[in-house]
């Protein structure tokens, strides 16, 4: 049974504010469905962290997968949680063993720049943004990822134009 549309609704619901009648759901089919889905995991993974539950989300986020991108935010998921536990200071570390676990993945090079820059290692970011954009020129997270480091640092002009160049 191909579970996307359904982790697309739960997400959706969410979103809307009616995370509740999200997460219900999604526990029902989890229920459902044996608790094997490492998709709909990750989504009810994604909800106990927006709450502030990282930990308890680990084991939704650490099921086994064969998809590669879905390996990929299962890392990022638990490379922000060591961040957590292990303190700022281990996010460097994180983000190159993120990008050294997935070589070569587009979006792993985007995870880490995401977790280098929320956790205000700056010049990481851009430095993974920018492996991402010479893996891949013509897709988006790389420059937008860019434009939120300039617009953290106030380079406001420098942000727009690199959003518009990206969307």
């Amino acid at each position: 049974q191909d579970l996307a549309p359904r982790n697309t609704y739960f997400r959706v619901l969410a979103q809307q504010g009616r995370a509740s009648e999200a997460y219900r759901h999604a526990m029902d089919l989890d229920r459902q469905t044996g608790h094997q889905d490492a998709q709909l995991g990750m989504v009810i993974a994604d909800m106990l962290g927006h709450i502030g539950l990282h930990g308890d989300g680990l084991g939704y986020a650490s099921r086994p997968t064969q998809d590669p991108d879905l390996q990929i935010r299962q890392a990022e998921y638990q490379a922000k949680l060591a961040a957590k536990r292990n303190g700022r200071q281990s996010v460097p570390r994180l983000a190159a063993n993120l990008v050294g676990r997935h070589q070569g993945q587009y979006n792993a090079y985007i995870a880490a720049g995401d977790l280098a820059g929320d956790n205000g290692y700056l010049d990481e970011a851009v430095h993974h943004y920018q492996q991402a954009a010479e893996l891949s020129p013509e897709r988006e997270e790389a420059g937008i990822g860019r434009a939120r480091i300039h617009r953290t640092r106030g380079r406001h002009a420098e942000a727009l134009q690199l959003f518009q160049a990206a969307v």
